[in-house]
This record gives C-alpha cells, structure tokens and sequence, in this order.
C-alpha cells in the first residue's frame, strides 16, 4: 500500500465520518422535532435559502459526501480487498454492500426533500408539507416512498454505526473496543429509531412517540 493510498483511505473514512454524521445528525434533531410534535420544522418566514447556507453546505457536507461515495465506489470497482474499512470479516462485507443503499438513499433524499428549497421551488417554511406529501404518497396502494425511507434509514444507521466502530479514533477513552462498541450501537440506535419513527408519523399520522405538555 503506497503513501498516497493510505492518505487517501484516511481522507476516504473521515469524509465518511464527519459530513455523514453531521448530515445524519441534522436530520436526526429535525425528525426529533416530529417526534416531540413540532409543527414547523422550518423557518416559516424564510422566503429562500440564504447563499451562505448553501455554500456552506456544499464545502462542509455535499463536498466530502461526493469525495467518500466516489472514492468508495472506485475501492469496489477495483475489488479491493483491503479497503478503507480495513479486513474482510462479515461485517465489513454488510459495510460496503449497505454503502450503495446509503448513496442510492442519499441522493434520492436530496433530490426529493433538499433541491426543491435549494432550487428556491420550495421554502424552508414548507419542509413539514413536503415530507408529509412524499411520504404519504402511494404507487398501486404501497407506500413505496417510505418503505424505501425506511430501508435507506437502516442502512445509514448501520453505516454509521459502524464507520464509527472501525475509525481510528485518536481519543484514549475510544481505544477500547468494548467503548467503540456502546458508541456504534448507540449512534445506529439513535438514527434508527428516531428516524424511522419520524417517517411512520408523516407517512401515516399515527403517534410512535407520546408527548407531554
């Protein structure tokens, strides 16, 4: 393995890391919102997304996004077996098969929810309605929108989950593998369950979560 390979896996797991968490994180507190029976889950006074906002996004999210599914899909192409998730243990395998639902996920997420408010067809204000109509929506009677939400969920919290596993954290606290563990199963569930409960509430009306007050 060369210098330039070894840097470019590091790059190709922080990028997997960083932009994916925080993307996923972002979506976690606006399906949290849902869950706590927020009504708005966005600027209801915006009239369009700030530039800042969207360069930002770009340089900070989209950016690294596009560099790990691109760099990740060029480890399978040469059939790597030594990737940037490191041996061939089962796991692994579920890690980078799961890596072309998250992409096919994240795209269709952000063509469907994302570019209608960053093309300006969309604005912020109207993010409840928007989830709740394509979320809703039926093909022959199946909810194929959600259902495929919700396989897209699963993947992006075992993905996660376990990118954070095998990243090479530098922390001591994170050095032991029993630590690592409770994070990534924590992290998966976390996404999981907020996440897939939020889409059951927009899809079909019905309450996963009670609320109080």
């Amino acid at each position: 393995m060369t210098h330039a390979s070894t840097l470019g896996e590091r790059a190709f797991r922080a990028c997997g890391i960083a932009p994916l968490g925080a993307f996923v994180l972002l979506h976690v507190a606006l399906y949290g919102r849902v869950l706590a029976g927020q009504r708005d889950l966005g600027d209801s006074e915006a009239s369009a997304l700030s530039p800042w906002v969207i360069a930002l996004e770009l340089v900070l999210v989209t950016g690294p996004l596009v560099f790990h599914a691109g760099y990740g899909l060029y480890l399978l192409a040469r059939g790597k077996r030594r990737s940037a998730l490191g041996t061939t243990l089962l796991l692994d395998r579920v890690q980078r098969a799961s890596s072309l639902l998250v992409l096919a996920f994240i795209v269709d997420h952000y063509v469907r929810f994302r570019w209608p408010m960053v093309s300006g067809v969309a604005v912020s204000g109207d993010a409840r309605a928007l989830l709740v109509r394509e979320l809703s929506s039926t093909s022959a009677g199946l909810p194929l929108i959600a259902g495929f939400q919700l396989l897209g969920i699963a993947a992006v919290a075992f993905h996660l989950g376990y990118g954070v596993y095998r990243f090479d954290w530098r922390a001591t606290w994170l050095t032991a593998g029993r630590r690592r563990t409770w994070l990534a199963v924590g992290v998966g569930l976390l996404v999981l369950i907020t996440a897939s409960f939020a889409v059951v509430e927009l899809a079909t009306g019905k309450k996963l979560v009670p609320t109080w007050g």
